[in-house]
């Protein structure tokens, strides 16, 4: 179920913003080719999930439907495995046709921290400590961690095309680390903040059309729910086109949006339990760890700065919490 959501939400926000051919794409075949009481939606979303599994040579001996054809191919991950899909009553079935209808252009993954919370009960909530952080508390932790000291060094580079570089340089190795990352959004916050300022750098320096440095297996997070866990990797990925888009345009986002990458940057997992080392390990020998004494726990504002080649990770997150104390 877990993962039906996030290939929903992906098909949902896809066929809105031309990552479809068509608009509305995923939602009209379904539509059409769904009986009228829903008794077969969920095999007509389980041969769409398989075309987006499927490449396009292998179309053929996939023998997949003619109107499933018309879908590309997605992957990375997102489509792979079982293509079961949860039956589908009359009801059901219009509302899907609904949310399909409604206007995914803008749908900001910020936000998809909220909807985790709101989905999960209030018992759930309370065991596991979830809180949905918003945007401007999460800047508060993310600005003074490293995005002030990246804003200051582009300031102070003004249009030295060579600083720039060494910028941009510098940004393409950062890694961000959310040990109790949720839905991913400080993952989120961090990747689109550093988007601008490397936007900035490629406009002084007449390089507005340049692709990103910066990866997203650079952000990187571990999570104990998998519906959780899926989301943030799904924000990630829309969060990238999105960035592309305002900053190279629509063309060249399109063009190089599919297929998805396969790597996952998002463990499903519990961080009390699992080496963190494994998850991000280090890109340097030398270690230094500095903390914010106003903060009880490293978990809330840490900075590691490897020394070899530069390369820094900032450990930052809202970790779960109990009551107000």
């Amino acid at each position: 179920m877990n993962h039906f959501v996030a290939r929903l939400i992906f098909c949902f926000f896809a066929e809105d913003t031309d990552i479809f051919a068509t608009e509305r794409l995923f939602t009209a075949t379904v539509d059409r080719m769904s009986d009228r009481d829903g008794a077969n939606t969920h095999e007509v979303i389980g041969e769409i999930f398989r075309a987006m599994n499927t490449p396009i040579a292998k179309r053929a001996e996939a023998k997949l439907p003619r109107w499933a054809d018309a879908f590309p191919y997605v992957n990375g991950g997102l489509f792979s495995g079982s293509t079961d899909v949860p039956r589908f009553s009359k009801i059901a079935q219009r509302y899907l046709s609904h949310i399909g209808g409604l206007d995914w252009t803008q749908i900001n993954p910020d936000i998809f921290g909220s909807m985790i919370q709101a989905v999960a009960d209030e018992e759930e909530r309370s065991v596991l400590g979830m809180h949905y952080t918003g945007v401007p508390n999460i800047l508060k932790v993310l600005n003074p961690l490293f995005l002030d000291d990246l804003r200051a060094e582009l300031e102070a580079a003004g249009d030295n095309t060579c600083k720039l570089a060494n910028l941009r340089a510098r940004m393409a190795k950062i890694r961000v680390f959310d040990p109790a990352c949720g839905s991913g959004n400080f993952l989120v916050i961090a990747y689109k903040a550093m988007r601008a300022i490397e936007a900035e750098i490629n406009w002084r320096r007449v390089e507005a059309d340049r692709r990103t440095d910066i990866p997203l297996t650079n952000y990187r997070g571990i999570e104990l729910r998998s519906l959780s866990a899926e989301i943030a990797r799904l924000a990630l990925i829309i969060a990238e086109y999105q960035c592309d888009v305002t900053y190279r345009g629509q063309k060249e986002a399109l063009a190089e949006f599919l297929p998805l990458d396969a790597q996952n940057w998002i463990t499903c997992g519990n961080a009390l339990r699992l080496d963190w080392l494994s998850v991000c390990p280090p890109t340097g020998t030398g270690v230094k760890f500095q903390a914010d004494d106003l903060f009880m726990s490293p978990l809330d504002q840490a900075q590691i700065d490897f020394a070899n080649e530069g390369g820094e990770t900032y450990i930052c997150g809202n970790p779960p919490y109990l009551g107000s104390k």
